[in-house]
């Protein structure tokens, strides 16, 4: 009896320190998430419409075709007829393995989440624009910038192309291989919070969650 009891009293102090964590997580996922990073001023005559898509967890990038390289949509091989373009950086295993939340496994879970974890980039094409594309107005400048941090994000071979990993949730979808390991810290949302800093946009100090973002546009 004297070890049953030491060995729940480990497992009890185990469990809330577990849960200790997830709440210091969101309380800090929550206040860094309301806190903003200006923005800084970036003058132009006329600004363009790039978009945000959220599908209630994960965010991507959309643009406009005509605001993305022709040698890059040649790469990614994007048919003409696509008029918008959706980048989202995650979790390797994550993206391959869970085309669906009922089809999320806790290993899945716990490697994207605390172990060092390979990540790719998820490319999907639009024929039509969504009433769920969320409009961000930016100068010709920040798109540019946008464009330097979205392909930097893919890894490229040796030949300067970059690396397909395969075939998505669908046929308007694709996975390539990414720069940068996936974690608590560095998340899905924080790759596309990351990306509005680097284009001078009012956004979160820290959001690995969408709300924090979409908070501040």
């Amino acid at each position: 009896m004297k070890y049953l009891k030491i060995i729940i009293k480990y497992i009890g102090k185990t469990v809330l320190g577990i849960f200790g964590l997830i709440l210091l997580y969101f309380s800090f996922a929550f206040l860094l998430g309301v806190i903003p990073k200006n923005a800084e001023t970036v003058n132009c005559t006329k600004k363009e419409t790039i978009y945000l898509i959220s599908n209630g967890i994960h965010l991507d990038f959309i643009l406009n075709r005509n605001q993305i390289d022709e040698a890059f949509l040649a790469d990614l091989n994007i048919p003409k007829t696509v008029k918008y373009v959706a980048f989202g950086w995650g979790d390797k295993g994550f993206y391959l393995h869970t085309p669906t939340w009922a089809e999320l496994k806790t290993s899945t879970l716990v490697n994207a989440l605390f172990l060092k974890s390979e990540s790719a980039m998820h490319v999907t094409s639009y024929y039509y624009k969504s009433e769920k594309f969320v409009a961000l107005p930016l100068c010709d400048s920040q798109i540019k910038d946008l464009n330097v941090y979205i392909e930097s994000s893919f890894i490229k071979n040796n030949n300067g192309k970059i690396v397909s990993i395969g075939e998505g949730y669908g046929k308007n979808d694709r996975f390539y291989e990414a720069v940068g390991s996936y974690n608590a810290i560095k998340t899905c949302n924080e790759w596309v919070n990351i990306g509005l800093k680097k284009v001078k946009v009012k956004t979160a100090i820290w959001s690995p969650f969408d709300k924090g973002i979409f908070y501040h546009l």
